[in-house]
């Protein structure tokens, strides 16, 4: 079965309790390119929290599923994703390891995620992932993200396909509330155009 997946991420996937709740905040900010991108007030302003979808005909599900789950191509579409390596996997926990970029002065961060896939009774698949610690040591010249939540869901409309992503992390920049929204826009929409792009390929 297509949705019986072995793995499937993101860069860009831990579901808490209080995600489902969360969601609801969400409003559409803009739809542009066939990426819809939702934006939310957070009470924590530390935080960079974001949510886009795509929708795509079925048949290219399975090109979209093999995209996602080849960790080493992602530094070719996930924003600002500059490495991306698989550190470990079982049946349904994938452990990842992703560097990415950031802009000067700041030094590039990085983060090692704990994916858990499951398929939900409607018959979706979603992928919840955490930063997890202690899996790859801290390096001199990246800063370690290690509040880093959320998740990835592929679900199955007739003969359409929407994936949505959302995640929630501490970059630990000292940046304006502006610069912190802009990324919360910026992230799912050149992720997902990206992903976009590369079922073209």
């Amino acid at each position: 079965m297509l949705f019986q997946l072995k793995h499937i991420i993101l860069s860009l996937i831990i579901c808490c309790p209080f995600i489902t709740s969360a969601q609801k905040e969400f409003k559409l900010n803009f739809c542009k390119e066939g990426v819809s991108v939702y934006s939310k007030n957070t009470s924590n302003k530390n935080h960079i929290e974001y949510k886009g979808a795509i929708t795509i005909d079925s048949s290219c599900l399975k090109k979209a599923i093999q995209i996602l789950t080849d960790y080493e191509n992602h530094k070719n579409w996930v924003y600002n994703c500059k490495n991306s390596s698989l550190i470990k996997e079982d049946k349904n926990t994938t452990h990842l390891y992703q560097v990415c970029n950031a802009t000067w002065p700041f030094k590039n961060r990085d983060y090692v995620l704990c994916l858990e896939r499951k398929e939900l009774e409607n018959g979706n698949i979603k992928v919840d992932f955490k930063s997890v610690s202690n899996m790859v040591s801290n390096k001199k010249d990246l800063v370690r993200i290690d509040e880093f939540s959320g998740y990835w869901e592929i679900e199955k409309k007739a003969s359409k396909v929407i994936i949505t992503m959302y995640g929630n992390f501490n970059p630990k920049m000292k940046l304006p509330q502006a610069i912190m929204k802009k990324y919360s826009k910026k992230i799912p929409f050149n992720t997902l155009l990206n992903l976009k792009r590369q079922l073209t390929l």
